[in-house]
C-alpha cells in the first residue's frame, strides 16, 4: 500500500498501513526520518534534550523517586566537597565568586520566566471540549529575544560596575597621594592647625612635651658652650628666616637665652676666627739640632745606660762643652 500526500513543503510517502513504514522525503534533499504517532498528531524523532526533559518530568512526578534523587545528589555534593572537586562559595576567589553569582542570577531569572509562562498557559481556559493536550511551556521568538537582550544588558551592567569600581579605587589612590604631597609641603601653621583638629589629646600632649625637652636641651648646650664657635653653631639652628617669617625671635631668645645680636646677619656664615698654631719650620729645627751635635760644641757619652728615649727613639746623651772664659 502506497499513499502520497503533501504537508507544507514536505512530501509524505506512506509505504504501508503501519506507522513504522512511513518515510518523509524532503523536496530539496532526500532525508528519511522515522516518525511516530503521539496524541493523534505526527511528530519527528525526539532530541536528546527533549528526552531528558520528559524523563525529569516523569521522575519529579513521582515523590518517592524525586526524594531518592535529591538524597543521591546531596551525597554526591558532600563527596565532591570532601575530595576538593567542588568548593564552597566562601572558598573561591573573587572572580569565581562573581561568575558563580552571575550564573545563579541567570538561572533564577530563567526559571522564574518559565514558571510565569507555564502559569499563563494553565490559566487560559480551553476553547473547546477537546481532550487536553500535553502542553509544554514554550517561548516565543519575541520573548526569547527579550531574554537575550536582558542578559546582554545585565552583562554590560556588571562590566560597568567593575570598571566603576576600578576607577574609584584609582581615584582614591591618587587622591591619597596628593594629600601626602600636600602634607609633606605643609607650613608650620598648617601642621599645627591639623594636629589640633585631628590628633587626640594624648598625641598633642606628647608633642608639647617633646618641644619643651628639646628647648631645654638646646638651652643647656648653649650655656655650657666652650667658645664662640659652639655658640654660633647652636644659635644658627634657632635663628633663621622661618623664625623671622612667623615673628618668633623674642620667644626664641627667651627660650634659649641668647642675645639680640645673634639675629644680625642670619644668612651670613660663621664669623668666628679659627686659631692657627704658629710652629717653627723644620729647616730651623734641623739646623739647631745639627749645631748642638757638633763635636766642638758637645761630646757624646760612652756609657751603655747613658741614653735617652724621645718618641720611642733611643739616643745617646751628649754634654755641652763649658763656655770658654776670657782671661785678662
Amino acid at each position: 500500500m502506497l499513499v502520497l500526500f503533501m504537508e507544507g513543503s514536505r512530501r509524505i510517502v506512506r509505504l504501508g498501513p503501519f506507522p513504522q513504514t512511513a518515510r518523509t522525503v524532503n523536496l530539496m534533499t532526500v532525508k528519511v526520518r522515522k516518525w511516530t504517532r503521539r496524541n493523534g498528531s505526527l511528530q519527528g524523532a525526539l532530541s536528546a534534550a527533549e528526552k531528558q526533559r520528559r524523563y525529569r518530568a516523569r521522575r519529579d512526578a513521582d515523590p518517592e523517586r524525586r526524594e531518592k534523587y535529591l538524597l543521591k545528589e546531596k551525597e554526591n555534593y558532600k563527596k565532591d566537597l570532601q575530595s576538593g572537586k567542588r568548593k564552597n562559595i566562601s572558598q573561591v576567589s573573587a572572580r569565581e565568586h562573581r561568575q558563580q553569582r552571575r550564573k545563579w542570577r541567570e538561572t533564577f531569572y530563567r526559571l522564574k520566566e518559565r514558571k510565569r509562562a507555564l502559569q499563563e498557559v494553565l490559566a487560559t481556559p480551553p476553547h473547546s471540549p477537546e481532550p487536553a493536550l500535553d502542553v509544554q511551556p514554550s517561548f516565543s521568538r519575541q520573548r526569547d529575544q527579550g531574554q537575550k537582550t536582558k542578559y546582554k544588558l545585565m552583562k554590560q551592567n556588571d562590566e560597568l560596575h567593575s570598571r566603576l569600581k576600578n576607577v574609584t579605587r584609582r581615584k582614591n589612590k591618587y587622591k591619597k597621594q596628593v594629600q601626602r604631597l600636600k602634607r609633606k609641603n605643609e607650613s608650620p601653621r598648617t601642621k599645627v592647625n591639623r594636629q589640633i583638629r585631628q590628633l587626640p589629646h594624648a598625641a598633642i600632649r606628647k608633642t608639647l612635651f617633646f618641644h619643651h625637652v628639646l628647648i631645654e636641651n638646646i638651652r643647656n648646650k648653649y650655656r655650657n658652650a666652650q667658645g664662640e664657635r659652639e655658640r654660633q653653631i647652636i644659635s644658627k639652628v634657632i635663628t633663621g628666616q622661618v623664625m623671622k617669617k612667623y615673628r618668633l625671635q623674642r620667644i626664641a631668645q627667651a627660650s634659649v637665652g641668647f642675645s639680640n645680636r645673634r639675629w644680625q646677619n642670619v644668612t651670613d656664615g660663621y664669623t668666628y676666627q679659627r686659631m692657627r698654631k704658629r710652629g717653627i719650620g723644620n729647616y730651623l729645627v734641623d739646623g739647631v739640632r745639627a749645631f748642638y751635635e757638633r763635636d766642638d760644641v758637645s761630646r757624646i757619652t760612652t756609657g751603655k745606660k747613658q741614653t735617652i728615649t724621645v718618641k720611642k727613639t733611643k739616643k745617646q746623651k751628649r754634654f755641652l762643652f763649658p763656655r770658654p772664659t776670657s782671661h785678662r
